[in-house]
């Protein structure tokens, strides 16, 4: 749908996205992560959906109180994954160049494994 319509798409509603086929419903991987944002970190609440689709959310309470995925900030399609050499942290690339740098929050207690997880869940669509 981004490759035909470009960033046009990012505010259609869920169900006319649907109907262009995209399957939103699917969640392949969930959780929070600190996403890079102008040289300092801030924890997100991400959904990577079947496709390559990554929104992000203030907090998992927004996600669940979005019943029509309209709350959250979707990102164009992943076009690349890459897992930094430490294993702290991932670097996503999406449709039209743009890149964003992601490590799992303090919190977790296997960080490696952790991000490990997103990169394999995030390139599974490649």
């Amino acid at each position: 749908i981004y490759q035909q319509m470009g960033p046009s798409c990012l505010g259609l509603p869920q169900a006319e996205l649907q109907a262009r086929g995209a399957d939103l419903g699917v969640v392949m991987k969930e959780g929070y992560l600190e996403k890079e944002i102008r040289l300092k970190w801030e924890m997100r609440y991400v959904i990577l959906r079947k496709g390559g689709v990554l929104t992000h959310y203030e907090s998992k309470e927004e996600w669940l109180g979005d019943l029509f995925g309209v709350m959250g900030k979707p990102k164009p399609k992943i076009v690349a994954v890459n897992e930094e050499r430490t294993g702290e942290s991932f670097k996503l690339t999406y449709e039209g160049g743009k890149c964003q740098s992601f490590k799992s929050t303090k919190s977790v207690v296997d960080t490696k494994a952790e991000i490990k997880n997103w990169v394999e869940k995030a390139g599974a669509h490649l």
